[in-house]
């Protein structure tokens, strides 16, 4: 059961945003610059490959957020009567996603964009102190008992 669970933000990608750079054409130098301030290595997720591989025995559950967004993904990886509640005030937005939020809606950023984010990881409260020592995770919400689904509140 994954009831009472915590969820933790195990990757941040930049790559979700140079995907989506040509519904904004006007930001799309932006993007490039951005692109161009990761390391190669980062882009092609192997600190997140190898964070994982340290800490699957740590996680219940893990959601790859990719168009749809979280409230699209995140359910994937639930039974029928657990929920997921994230909290938008706990993800770190990335300014490139402020300056791109002058442009498009809130609620599109997230279907679209994921507000960059990657990876969700499901823990087990007794397991979370664990993954947040070893990755650049943190939380941003909980599963709770309810209808599968997803509310970002």
């Amino acid at each position: 059961m994954l009831g009472g669970m915590e969820l933790v933000i195990l990757v941040v990608v930049i790559g979700v945003l140079i995907f989506g750079a040509a519904k904004i054409p006007k930001l799309a130098k932006t993007f490039g610059k951005a692109k161009s301030e990761y390391k190669k290595g980062e882009i092609e997720g192997d600190k997140e490959l190898k964070e994982f591989k340290e800490n699957k025995e740590n996680i219940n559950a893990l959601a790859h957020i990719t168009g749809g967004g979280i409230v699209e993904n995140l359910p994937r990886v639930l039974p029928h009567n657990l929920r997921a509640i994230v909290q938008k005030d706990k993800i770190k937005i990335l300014p490139i996603f402020e300056l791109m939020g002058k442009y498009v809606e809130e609620s599109e950023m997230f279907r679209a964009f994921n507000m960059g984010v990657g990876m969700i990881l499901v823990v087990d409260p007794s397991n979370v102190d664990a993954i947040l020592k070893n990755t650049d995770g943190y939380i941003i919400g909980h599963i709770q008992e309810g209808e599968k689904g997803c509310d970002i509140v």
